[in-house]
């Protein structure tokens, strides 16, 4: 392996080390979707001394397992651990965000300091991997792109070379992008989102149960055996938790366009469900453990 010019700029992230808020030091954490890379996954990581990298691949791709396994043993040597992750091949950007917003949120609550890598993939996995940081940019220390030293192509015994290394060798540097704060639910509407991409549209009493069910503030005290239909008293309480709801939750995801209304069959029984960015919200979210039909 070509190891990794030592650039001024850089010096000051590789040396950071800092002190959580549980007053232990934090971990140093890098995302690397994966494909046809080695150098790119491998020195970024070691620059940025990292403690433990996630490499995410589509296990279908010829030649992916066996730089998942070059890039794992090439870390291990470090001392860096390392956690694999297989990516849905048909849905590849969905299951990237899926992944990739999920391992965010874990690694933050620890109090660990996130990067994530945007170049040792393709196009699709760049463009999910870049969504990913500037959603969760909060819980995200920086996101690069590693610059190489040289591409394999270039090389006379370029076949040699590409089965060693990949598409690219070595690392003449890091660039760090830009991360802007994008538009994005509270935690009470994220709730609500992923349990509608779970579930499909519910109505008002299922919503409620989500967020009492999550103990979220201004929800914990819902009752929801108590909340059948029936006596005077149990309507009006249904109706104040109803207007709550759509207060503090619903009408800003309907105005913001994450959900609409949808006909139900039961009468006058009113329905919500996800719209298109509703559903990738739910997806960045970090509360969907995998992808549903």
């Amino acid at each position: 392996m070509t190891y990794a010019t030592r650039i001024p700029w850089d010096a000051s992230e590789a040396l950071y080390a800092a002190v959580a808020s549980n007053g232990q030091m934090e971990e140093t954490v890098v995302l690397t979707p994966l494909g046809w890379e080695r150098s790119r996954a491998v020195l970024p990581a070691e620059w940025l001394r990292a403690h433990r990298v996630h490499l995410l691949y589509r296990p279908d791709f010829r030649h992916n397992r066996t730089f998942v396994e070059n890039v794992t043993r090439d870390l291990e040597e470090r001392k860096v651990q390392v956690q694999t992750h297989a990516i849905e091949a048909t849905r590849e950007f969905d299951s990237l965000l899926v992944a990739m917003s999920q391992i965010v949120r874990e690694e933050s609550a620890q109090g660990n300091r996130v990067y994530i890598n945007v170049s040792a993939s393709g196009k699709i996995a760049a463009a999910a991997a870049y969504l990913t940081a500037t959603y969760q940019c909060e819980r995200v220390a920086r996101v690069f792109y590693a610059q190489p030293s040289a591409y394999t192509a270039e090389k006379p015994e370029q076949g040699a070379s590409f089965r060693d290394h990949g598409l690219s060798k070595g690392l003449a540097g890091i660039q760090y992008l830009p991360l802007f704060a994008v538009g994005r639910p509270n935690e009470a509407g994220e709730r609500v989102l992923a349990e509608l991409y779970r579930r499909g549209p519910l109505g008002y009493v299922d919503l409620l149960r989500t967020l009492h069910s999550a103990g979220l503030e201004g929800f914990r005290e819902f009752e929801p055996s108590s909340q059948a239909r029936g006596a005077s008293p149990r309507r009006r309480s249904r109706e104040k938790w109803i207007a709550r709801l759509r207060r503090q939750v619903l009408n800003e995801l309907i105005g913001d366009g994450y959900v609409r209304t949808k006909a139900s069959h039961e009468g006058r029984k009113i329905l919500f469900e996800a719209t298109d960015m509703g559903r990738y919200a739910a997806l960045l979210s970090g509360m969907v453990d995998r992808l549903y039909p």
